[in-house]
């Protein structure tokens, strides 16, 4: 028995309700065939094929808003999440707040980045999960959650991301085991709660949590000239030296640390501009020099640019009363640069 007022055959030749579109014997329906097709076979405009279309639509949600809906996961992961913000603040920045998908990927990644910080947060750490049941957060709910935070402090210039990194990173270190080959375990010891004890190296369907806690350490450790935490992201790398030579697919995120460890890394302050700020403006000075696009945002890996994109931290300084840009490193900050062909003389020689 078919609902009232469906057109089975139109339906069917429409929506490709045939034997190589079944799964679990049920059909999945698409949309392959063109209007123009439909309406040549059925005789009528291409316009009445559009209105047949949304009218034969309406018909089956109604017909399976009968059904009893599948189950559905409404479970929010912090650590997914983590990766999400780093995703999109990257983004943000790459593609600049001015253009449209830029400022889009902004928004998301501060809306999340905003439930995080009131929701998650609380004095036990970080939540793993929303629903009726939240579980103390695990090392990948820190270091990734940790490294978004870091990564919109570049996005926004906006020092309290940054903040929060710092910490969350405190956090984790004073409440997870720290194993003899300086890797963290995946999860905390807890009373009453007996986990197998884990240590997670090897990327998998997301980075490893040690490999990001390890980037984490050495951008914090350089931000606020904690040598400590430096020397720990240090060691933990050393600790994968023979795995990422035997499985180098399997160590992506080290690998990618090995990159972030081979340079100097530098904390940016300036009371007006971000990290897409400050590129835009180096940019512009190139072009007014002659120099190439490739020297610039085009290349992303060569020349100053590169530094601010991969080596940096950039936060807007509100409270200063100067026009200066100050660059630190290790947490000894060098005296104000005034205007970017100084601060493009500063970085000559690394470049």
């Amino acid at each position: 028995m078919t609902d009232v007022g469906l057109n089975l055959e139109f339906v069917r030749r429409t929506f490709s309700l045939q034997p190589s579109n079944l799964w679990e014997g049920k059909y999945i329906l698409q949309r392959v065939r063109p209007v123009k097709e439909l309406a040549l076979e059925f005789k009528i405009t291409e316009t009445e094929v559009e209105q047949l279309i949304n009218e034969q639509k309406q018909i089956l949600v109604k017909a399976r808003n009968k059904r009893t809906p599948p189950a559905t996961d409404t479970l929010v992961i912090s650590a997914w999440n983590g990766l999400a913000i780093q995703a999109l603040a990257r983004t943000a920045t790459s593609l600049g707040k001015e253009t449209e998908m830029g400022d889009k990927a902004l928004q998301m990644a501060l809306a999340a980045a905003s439930y995080l910080a009131e929701e998650r947060l609380d004095d036990t750490g970080i939540k793993r999960n929303s629903g009726t049941v939240n579980f103390n957060g695990t090392l990948d709910d820190f270091a990734f959650v940790a490294d978004g935070f870091i990564e919109l402090t570049n996005a926004t210039g906006d020092e309290k991301w940054i903040d929060l990194a710092r910490i969350l990173t405190e956090y984790a270190l004073s409440n997870f085991e720290l194993s003899e080959d300086h890797l963290y375990y995946f999860s905390r010891s807890e009373p009453g709660i007996n986990l197998p004890k884990t240590i997670e190296i090897r990327d998998n369907e997301v980075p490893s949590s040690n490999a990001i806690l390890c980037r984490v350490l050495f951008i914090l450790g350089n931000h606020f000239g904690n040598l400590e935490w430096i020397q720990s992201a240090e060691k933990m790398l050393q600790a994968v030296v023979p795995g990422i030579e035997q499985d180098p697919q399997g160590h992506g995120q080290w690998l990618s640390n090995v990159m972030l460890f081979s340079k100097p890394f530098y904390s940016i302050k300036t009371n007006k501009m971000d990290s897409q700020d400050l590129i835009t403006s180096i940019l512009a000075w190139e072009k007014t020099k002659g120099m190439e696009p490739s020297q610039g945002k085009d290349a992303m890996t060569n020349g100053l640019t590169s530094i601010l994109f991969h080596h940096s931290i950039v936060v807007k300084d509100v409270a200063k009363k100067n026009e200066g840009i100050t660059i630190c490193q290790n947490g000894v900050c060098h005296p104000p640069l005034l205007g970017i062909e100084e601060v493009i003389s500063f970085f000559k020689s690394y470049v």
